[in-house]
C-alpha cells in the first residue's frame, strides 16, 4: 500500500479514500433521549444520512427508523439535502432531531435542520457560524454543542453552541486539542470528546471533557487505541462505549472500548467498521452499519456490556456509515378510561421544588413515592441524567436559568411518574 504523504483536501472527503490514493445510537446523541410522558412502550432508533459507498453511491438522504421491540426497520421523510449528507452532528431534544453541519460535495456546510418525529417533517434553522464536518457533539440542557471538527482545510478549535429555545448560536471555550472525527458522548452532564485526528493523519488517544457549567475543558483518561471516524454512546451515566473507527486513517478496525474510571478494551466488533452508529437504551448498546475497507454494511448489532457479547438484529434498509444515530423513547397511547378509576398499584408521584443557592447555582429537590424498584432513573428535559437508589429523593444542581421538566422511572418496567417542572428566571 502506498503510504506517501497526501494533502488533507485530497484525503478527507467522505472518509472514502484509502492510503493507496496518495476518511459520528443521535444521539446525543450524544445523544439524548426523549422524555416518557407517563409510561414508555419501547424505543426507536433514528439514523439519518451517511455514506453508502463510493462513486455513484456517495451520501444518502435516508431517514432510517429501527423499532427495537419488533426488530424491524422503516423509513421516514428523507433529509432535504439534494446530494445527501454525511459526517454531520446529530442529537435529539423533546421529540425533535437536530442535524448540524456535515459534508456535501467534498466540503463542510453550515446548514442546520430539524426533523419533527411526530409529524415526520423537516425544517431549516439558523446556520452555524463556522461550517464543519466530523465534529464532536451532544445536547445538554436544551443546547446543542458542536466541538471542533474540520472546515476542509484543517481542524478548528471552535465550540459552537446552539440554543434551541432562541434559535441562536454562540461560542464557548475553544477545544484545547482540535480534532477531526473524534468519538463523542454526553456523560454525567458533560461533553466528552475522545480520539480523533489531531491533526488529521496523526490519531490521538486523548479524552477532552467540556463542562457547560464552568465553560471549561479538562483532560480525562486516555484511550488504549488511537483512532478516528467513530462515535460513542453513554450507558445511563455509568459508562461510555466506543466501537470501531480507523487506525491509521484508511484502515478500519474492530476495536471496542468502554470508559468507566478508565478506558478498557472489550470484545471486538464482528467486523472492522469505520463510522458505525452507536446508541444505548441504558441496558444494551445498539451498533449499526460501518465500512470495513471493502464493503459498506447494513448490519445491526446489540451489544450486551454485562456479558460482553454481540447479537445480530435485522439489517438496515440500505448500507451506511459515518452517520450517528439517536434513540427515542416511545410514549404509550392514552389508556381507555374505566367506569371506576382506581390508583394504579406502584404509580409514581413526583414533586419538584427549586431554590437558588447563590448567584450562579440553583438546586432542585425531587421527592417521589410509589416506585417499587431498587433503583430509579432520573430524567431532566428528556435526558436521563442519573440512575440512583430508590430513596425517594434526589437533588439536582443547576447553573443555567430556564425551565426544567423532571420525571422518575423504574428501569425496564415502563412505569414513570408525572412530569414536575421548575423555573428559574434571570436576575
Amino acid at each position: 500500500m502506498n503510504k506517501q504523504p497526501i494533502t488533507l483536501r485530497t484525503y478527507l472527503p467522505r472518509g472514502a479514500f484509502l492510503l493507496s490514493l496518495a476518511f459520528v445510537i443521535v444521539m446525543p446523541l450524544a445523544v439524548g433521549q426523549s422524555t416518557p410522558t407517563a409510561t414508555t412502550c419501547g424505543s426507536k432508533i433514528y439514523n439519518i444520512g451517511g455514506f453508502c459507498g463510493f462513486g455513484s453511491c456517495g451520501a444518502t438522504r435516508t431517514t432510517r427508523i429501527y423499532d427495537i421491540a419488533s426488530d424491524t426497520w422503516t423509513t421516514g421523510a428523507p433529509i432535504p439535502e439534494p446530494g445527501g449528507l454525511g459526517d454531520h452532528a446529530v442529537a435529539v431534544w423533546n421529540g425533535v432531531i437536530y442535524i448540524a453541519g456535515g459534508e456535501v460535495s467534498y466540503c463542510a456546510i453550515n446548514t442546520v435542520r430539524a426533523y419533527n418525529i411526530a409529524t415526520d417533517t423537516w425544517s431549516t434553522l439558523a446556520p452555524m457560524p463556522t461550517a464543519v464536518f466530523l465534529a464532536g457533539f451532544g445536547i445538554i440542557n436544551g443546547k446543542l454543542y458542536v466541538a471542533s471538527g474540520n472546515e476542509c482545510e484543517g481542524e478548528v478549535a471552535d465550540l459552537q453552541i446552539y440554543d434551541i429555545a432562541t434559535n441562536t448560536w454562540s461560542r464557548g471555550a475553544p477545544v484545547p486539542t482540535p480534532v477531526t472525527g473524534p468519538g463523542s458522548a454526553v456523560y454525567q452532564g458533560k461533553l466528552y470528546l475522545f480520539g480523533g485526528g489531531a491533526p488529521f493523519g496523526r490519531n490521538t488517544t486523548a479524552t477532552q471533557i467540556y463542562d457547560p457549567g464552568t465553560n471549561s475543558w479538562t483532560t480525562g483518561p486516555s484511550m488504549n487505541v488511537a483512532r478516528l471516524w467513530f462515535y460513542g454512546a453513554a450507558i445511563d451515566d455509568n459508562s461510555i462505549v466506543a466501537p470501531g473507527g480507523d487506525n491509521p486513517a484508511g484502515t478500519p478496525i474492530n476495536d471496542n472500548e468502554q470508559l468507566t474510571a478508565s478506558w478498557a478494551i472489550k470484545a471486538p466488533l464482528p467486523y472492522p467498521a469505520r463510522g458505525p452508529f452507536v446508541v444505548s437504551d441504558g441496558t444494551f448498546v445498539y451498533i449499526g452499519g460501518g465500512y470495513d475497507g471493502s464493503t459498506v454494511h447494513t448490519d445491526t448489532l446489540r451489544y450486551d456490556p454485562v456479558t460482553n457479547t454481540y447479537t445480530p438484529l435485522a439489517p438496515a434498509p440500505d448500507p451506511h456509515y459515518l452517520s450517528q444515530a439517536v434513540i427515542v423513547s416511545i410514549p404509550c397511547g392514552t389508556p381507555t378510561p374505566t367506569p371506576t378509576p382506581t390508583p394504579t398499584p406502584g404509580q409514581i408521584v413526583l414533586t419538584a421544588n427549586g431554590h437558588r443557592v447563590d448567584q450562579h447555582r440553583k438546586l432542585v429537590h425531587l421527592r417521589w413515592t410509589g416506585a417499587n424498584s431498587d433503583s430509579v432513573n432520573i430524567y431532566r428535559n428528556g435526558v436521563r441524567i442519573a440512575r440512583v437508589q430508590n430513596t425517594g429523593s434526589y437533588a439536582d444542581l443547576l447553573t443555567v436559568y430556564g425551565i426544567y421538566t423532571y420525571q422518575v422511572c423504574e428501569p425496564g418496567a415502563m412505569n414513570c411518574s408525572n412530569e414536575a417542572r421548575v423555573r428559574f428566571v434571570g436576575p
